[in-house]
């Protein structure tokens, strides 16, 4: 059974998804990561902000979270 079975992808994951995988197969040089690193840290901002809200109130403030 392939991976593509177990984890398909939802249209809320597809972009980040693969902006992640664009972003591991970059030489570190090339003068395109800094901006594809950008847009692939916002593309996980909404899970980043749910995990930080469902962890809220347990000993760190939310903004330590994020």
């Amino acid at each position: 059974m392939s991976t593509q079975t177990l984890f398909k992808s939802t249209p809320d994951t597809a972009e980040p998804t693969e902006l992640l995988a664009a972003l591991a197969a970059l030489p570190a040089d090339h003068p395109s990561r800094a901006t594809l690193r950008d847009r692939t840290i916002e593309a996980w901002l909404p899970l980043a902000n749910h995990l930080a809200h469902r962890y809220s109130g347990r000993g760190e403030p939310t903004d330590d979270l994020l």
